[in-house]
């Protein structure tokens, strides 16, 4: 019994499977002559989530130079309450005002990103009329996000069920690079992204 299960795991020759690192380990190990592949699900949701990463870090960066500044303000505003007590003065207790601008849509940067999550994940001619124009604001504020987003749409794009199968020829003058022409492309063009 325990021969034919080895017979059987030796002659799988292709493995589909998810980003799993466990998986990969187990599956290297039990179906050793498989050529892993990974299945077009996981790598679109890997690529969308590291497209809502960098809104989110983004998100996160300013968030936190709108505490740093309150935390700055809070510490003057201690320091002119004991200045005011030392000579005797009334003190007047200040406000903090963080002076937010206005993208082109009316939002703040802040609510942009918090608001653009569910665009993301769509392609342009599915977004709602708000969200084009949430997009459109968000983008031109933060460049890096739209680069990241394009690619994604791009990839997203080559890779529908339309193209499954078909040669590289047989494909848009835009996906004859391949995947890995592809991907070395979109490594070029995003690598501007980093901070």
């Amino acid at each position: 019994m325990l021969e034919k299960a080895e017979s059987a795991c030796r002659s799988v020759t292709t493995l589909t499977r998810d980003l799993s690192p466990l998986y990969a380990k187990v599956s290297s190990e039990l179906f050793f002559n498989a050529s892993p592949i990974t299945d077009k699900f996981h790598i679109i949701r890997s690529l969308m989530e590291a497209c809502q990463d960098i809104r989110i870090r983004f998100r996160q960066d300013m968030l936190r130079d709108k505490r740093m500044k309150y935390e700055l303000f809070k510490k003057q505003e201690k320091e002119k309450k004991k200045e005011c007590l030392s000579r005797g003065i009334e003190y007047q207790k200040g406000k903090f005002n963080q002076e937010d601008i206005l993208l082109s849509n009316g939002e703040t940067a802040l609510e942009a990103l918090a608001g653009s999550r569910y665009l993301l994940f769509k392609f342009p001619d599915d977004w709602t009329p708000s969200q084009r124009i949430r997009a459109n604001a968000l983008f031109d504020k933060f460049p890096e996000i739209k680069k990241v987003y394009d690619c994604a749409c791009q990839f997203r794009d080559w890779m529908k069920k339309e193209n499954v199968g078909k040669s590289i020829l047989g494909l848009k003058k835009n996906y004859r690079l391949g995947l890995t022409g592809w991907i070395k492309m979109i490594w070029m063009k995003c690598s501007t992204s980093n901070r």
